[in-house]
């Protein structure tokens, strides 16, 4: 191993000698210290023998959500309270049927008895059972429900082991943002899974350029890349930042740095969203194989519809001491269903 990587340079530690007595220790310096060194801040995976093991920890979600939508006038002002005396109302109301689905990366970070217990985060798999969109007057206020959707099913799966059946939500955090799932049938008997494991790491020792490690599904691609942190002061608030370029799908991937010591790839973090920018256009009705043409103009229903553009190369991660919290937290449903993560 060469000396850069475990040892400070010789000609600076007499200068750093001095800075410290002069200044003496503080709470920052201790927190500085503790991060110095302990994490490789180069790619060094080819000295890792279980990397392929970790990328196949790594999982793709898919949820869908099929909703009845109503549509209302607005010389209607219709409200909930309506439709809860007057359900014939849904009756009389134009009616459409649509699909949202979402795709997002799950972290295997255990099994017990064949069962994965299923890391990801909340805002992938929290659907609504209803969404509801308002007629506004000039100055904001609602005057009328103008969109009344409504949950017929929801789905949630696994698209690389759908043998493993629906997943079944065991517990959430909406405020920071983490979910656990596990899956209705178990992996089979002599599958590699049921002897997967995985290393938990500790946030807080990364450091400005601290090299992290992520694998996750951006666009449904498994992928597996490198990043920098930056803002590890961050961390005593749950997170930290990355320059990972995240793509839709990426949401819930996993964020492992190497130890220093052993040479091991431990998990950090999760991947949880990246800075974007949005807007409303006006798009043509879904569902309409060719509703338009280029060149000729659409006379057909419009609707509003909202649209996200990703700021590349900020992503905000979850630290692995919350989600050792929220696992805590939880740890009468983790003993109930035998799950033990990072023992």
């Amino acid at each position: 191993m060469n000396d850069y990587l475990t040892s400070p340079h010789p000609v600076l530690v007499p200068v750093l000698a001095g800075i410290v007595a002069f200044t003496g220790c503080s709470p920052i310096d201790e927190v500085t210290d503790e991060r110095q060194l302990h994490y490789f801040q180069s790619p060094p995976l080819a000295q890792v023998d279980e990397l392929e093991e970790l990328i196949n920890g790594v999982t793709r979600i898919l949820v869908s959500a099929h909703y009845d939508s109503y549509f209302f006038e607005e010389e209607q002002r219709v409200s909930l309270s309506d439709i809860e005396q007057n359900p014939e109302l849904l009756e009389e109301a134009e009616t459409s049927f649509d699909i949202e689905t979402k795709a997002g990366t799950g972290i295997i970070i255990d099994v017990a008895d064949g069962y994965p217990l299923i890391l990801t985060t909340n805002h992938l798999i929290d659907q609504p059972d209803t969404l509801e969109f308002y007629f506004e007057d000039d100055f904001g206020d609602p005057l009328g429900l103008g969109e009344l959707a409504i949950a017929e099913r929801k789905e949630r799966y696994l698209p690389r082991d759908r043998h493993l059946g629906a997943l079944k939500l065991l517990a959430q955090d909406p405020d920071h943002d983490i979910a656990m799932l596990t899956t209705e049938n178990p992996f089979g008997i002599g599958d590699d899974m049921n002897n997967h494991t995985i290393v938990k790491g500790d946030a807080r020792r990364l450091d400005w350029g601290s090299k992290v490690f992520t694998i996750g599904y951006p666009l449904g691609n498994l992928m597996l890349s490198a990043s920098t942190v930056s803002e590890p002061d961050r961390v005593d608030r749950g997170r930290f930042t990355i320059d990972a370029l995240f793509n839709p799908g990426f949401s819930g991937g996993a964020v492992f740095a190497m130890n220093n010591s052993t040479s091991e790839l431990e998990l950090v973090g999760m991947a949880r969203s990246a800075s974007a920018s949005s807007d409303f256009l006006l798009r043509p009705q879904q569902g309409v194989l060719s509703p338009y043409q280029d060149g000729v103009q659409y006379d057909g229903p419009v609707f509003a519809e909202y649209k996200s553009e990703i700021n590349y190369g900020i992503v905000y991660s979850i630290t692995i001491n919350v989600i050792e919290e929220f696992l805590e937290d939880n740890r009468e449903i983790l003993d109930q269903y035998g799950f033990d993560p990072f023992d």
